[in-house]
């Protein structure tokens, strides 16, 4: 390790940073910078428990990177040799699980507070037709933390090294995956390819077993999260069938208490007649973006518009259609009911969700275009 530079040393100091023990080692790997940032994030990491905490650690970084800023950059020479840059592993899938296998449950992270989460995740995991299995620090305590780093590494490594079982699940994110990385054996992880999944500070597990083994790990639901359809549905067909998927977010998220979107509000209510999805109709308008940018308005133009309710956007045809002649509203249209994914640039990207303040003038005869140049939410 490089001698410590002397920002480094006065970055340390003021947050009065003390150094761990000799006996308590990271895992080697490339964490030297040739300013000696990384190093010293590294004593910081180091830390038990009480001497230090995420706002310290992100003040000290930027204070240390300000330091690095602010002095003098030395003399080449003084600088202390990059260290080698060592090469990628090669990438290991895991195997598939089938039904009847058994998934190892552990908190790397945070506690899990309430034991009937733990009962909630093997429900969930008997409804894939697999079987849970809990490490024994499962429901430990410390603090916020769900036992030591050692145990909650343990309970990581017991998994993966016993061949019963196929596939890791962390119950929860939270805070502390960093702190148990020191403590893991990479090289028995690599042995016992398995799949892990997690999200949120389960991150910072999935990329070290990755960077460190090869293995590829999957960025997906934690063992308390919400098994939703969609969640279920992608968990089914990438672990379970090993399926090439399209990640995509569903269009229909459910019905909600209030409506969000589509949504029509009157501003005049009309007194004449409502037009057929077959009319031609006068209107004025102006159309907006959801920041109230304006893309198109006939109002601006001083002229209405003419146009076939049946040959415009979807949203226009079906809202326009609940208007009385002499009314106004107001209709939001949701991309899907307007331009969609392609969008009409240059003024309305590609799932703009699209505002129109609406007055409906005349339902007209069809083929009597009365005037007005604009034929404005087309298809």
């Amino acid at each position: 390790m490089p001698e410590e530079s002397s920002w480094t040393k006065r970055a340390i100091s003021r947050i009065s940073v003390r150094k761990p023990p000799a006996t308590d080692q990271l895992a080697q790997g490339p964490t030297v910078s040739a300013c000696g940032f990384a190093y010293s994030v590294a004593v910081v990491n180091r830390l038990p428990p009480p001497a230090v905490s995420r706002r310290a650690l992100v003040g000290f970084a930027a204070g240390a990177a300000g330091a690095a800023f602010a002095t003098a950059r030395p003399a080449a020479a003084h600088l202390p040799p990059l260290p080698a840059i060592p090469s990628a592993p090669d990438l290991l899938r895991p195997a598939r699980l089938v039904a009847g296998d058994v998934v190892g449950l552990v908190d790397p992270a945070s506690a899990t507070w309430e034991p009937i989460d733990i009962d909630i995740v093997e429900e969930t995991l008997t409804a894939l037709g697999l079987v849970a299995r809990r490490g024994v620090h499962l429901l430990d305590r410390r603090g916020s933390l769900a036992g030591s780093d050692r145990d909650r590494a343990a309970d990581v490594m017991a998994m993966f090294t016993d061949p019963s079982v196929k596939a890791v699940l962390p119950v929860r994110g939270g805070w502390g995956c960093a702190r148990i990385l020191p403590h893991l054996d990479f090289d028995a992880i690599r042995r016992n390819p398995k799949v892990l999944m997690g999200y949120s500070d389960l991150t910072a597990l999935l990329l070290a077993i990755h960077a460190r083994t090869g293995l590829v790990t999957f960025h997906g639901p934690n063992g308390a999260s919400d098994w939703n359809p969609t969640s279920t549905d992608f968990f089914s067909r990438v672990v379970l069938k090993a399926e090439a998927v399209m990640f995509t977010n569903p269009r229909d998220r459910g019905e909600t208490l209030a409506q969000t979107e589509y949504r029509i509000k009157t501003i005049t209510p009309g007194t004449g007649a409502s037009p057929a999805a077959t009319d031609e109709v006068k209107v004025h308008y102006e159309g907006t973006l959801v920041n109230g940018k304006v893309f198109d308005s006939s109002i601006k133009r001083g002229e209405p518009a003419t146009f076939p309710l049946n040959g415009v956007i979807p949203c226009w045809t079906e809202a326009v259609q609940t208007m009385k002649v002499g009314g106004k509203a107001r209709i939001v249209c949701p991309a899907e009911l307007a331009y969609g994914e392609r969008g009409s640039p240059p003024q309305i990207r590609p799932n703009n969700t699209l505002v129109f303040d609406v007055e409906l003038i005349e339902i007209v005869k069809p083929g009597a275009n009365a005037g007005g140049a604009a034929v404005a939410p087309t298809k």
